[in-house]
């Protein structure tokens, strides 16, 4: 799954969550959110590694909550579960008799770098409890 899915699925979690506020099954979160609830095991797992979220084993157990969602940012969510930059890789090593090829990369990672930390910045002023009441009141949004 690409890093901005991957993103997108944890926000759907942890909102459903939020708003559930009962252990949830891997495939009620897949059902809700339409997606295999294998993806969703695995995305569990990064939540908890980051202790977002926890789960619980048998019958009654399930994913929850391991936070109050006022305290879990967008931010938080971003960062548990990404692997590498949202702007994707560079390719292959251009021709270095080319001026952009050889130049592009040094110029590029700055930019890209800046942009990261502006939204990261942006990712931090914004919680769960936040876009769950975007969610029931979406016409305050």
């Amino acid at each position: 799954m690409k890093d901005n899915s991957r993103f997108v699925l944890a926000v759907h979690t942890l909102t459903l969550l939020a708003e559930k506020q009962e252990p949830l099954s891997s495939a009620f979160i897949a059902q809700s959110a339409g997606v295999n609830p294998v993806t969703v095991r695995k995305l569990v797992g990064q939540l908890r590694a980051a202790g977002l979220v926890q789960t619980k084993a048998g019958a009654i157990g399930g994913t929850t909550l391991a936070l109050d969602p006022a305290l879990i940012t967008l931010k938080d969510t971003f960062l548990a579960v990404r692997d590498e930059s949202i702007f994707g890789t560079f390719p292959d090593a251009p021709s270095p008799e080319c001026s952009v090829g050889r130049n592009l990369r040094p110029t590029l990672v700055n930019i890209l770098a800046d942009a990261m930390q502006s939204m990261i910045s942006t990712l931090d002023g914004v919680t769960i409890a936040d876009v769950l009441s975007g969610v029931l009141h979406p016409s305050l949004g």
